[in-house]
């Protein structure tokens, strides 16, 4: 979503938004309204590879060699495992090397946070940003996005926005009981901030007049 660029602020007053959740639970559709509300773009990080490689951008065919790399190592480690089979028995009681492919196709964690700090020196993220979509084939999970983001931007606040399904009992009219559905519910909290952030300044005092 494209948002009005606003002018840009000191590093230690942009605030940063991460969605945090399962799927379906609408944090897509809040993002949007926020970015609007908030004239923040929404960044998806599990499109950033796919927004540098249109851009053709070096960072873009850094990652995409690296992905390589890992590739041929996993090539190669799988031959090793092969001829180790076949020429060597296993032990009684020998656990066998297991190899999992989804390993070998993981992003380095350096090339990722650079990702991030290059996307936010964009004009639409002059006042900063609005995270979304933290899942990828290629990093863990989402507890590993929020940790790169925040690598990435040391100096600037940021707040988690949480999404929670819960149990919750919802009346129906005309019966004694109603009807439990799952419901979604968010919760904000600040995960790092400058604690001047969003404070008003204290008017000066008038110094007084010596006569």
């Amino acid at each position: 979503m494209e948002v009005k660029a606003v002018p840009a602020i000191k590093e230690e007053n942009k605030l940063n938004i991460i969605m945090v959740g399962p799927n379906t639970a609408g944090k897509t559709t809040l993002a949007n309204y926020m970015a609007q509300e908030h004239q923040r773009c929404v960044i998806r990080v599990d499109m950033l590879y796919d927004y540098w490689t249109k851009r053709n951008h070096a960072i873009a065919e850094e990652a995409t060699a690296y992905l390589a790399q890992r590739d041929e190592e996993y090539k190669k480690k799988i031959a090793e495992l092969e001829a180790a089979k076949k020429t060597k028995k296993p032990k009684k009681g020998e656990v066998e090397e297991v190899v999992n492919p989804a390993d070998y196709k993981l992003m380095s964690r350096d090339i990722l946070v650079r990702m991030v700090k290059l996307r936010l020196e964009e004009e639409d993220c002059n006042a900063g940003a609005i995270f979304d979509n933290l899942t990828s084939d290629i990093w863990p999970d989402e507890k590993f996005a929020i940790s790169f983001i925040s690598d990435a931007i040391p100096n600037q606040n940021i707040q988690l926005l949480v999404f929670n399904f819960n149990k919750e009992i919802i009346p129906v009219s005309g019966k004694d009981e109603g009807v439990e559905l799952d419901v979604c519910t968010n919760y904000r909290y600040a995960m790092r901030h400058n604690p001047a952030f969003g404070q008003k300044q204290k008017p000066k005092k008038e110094e007084e007049k010596v006569e």
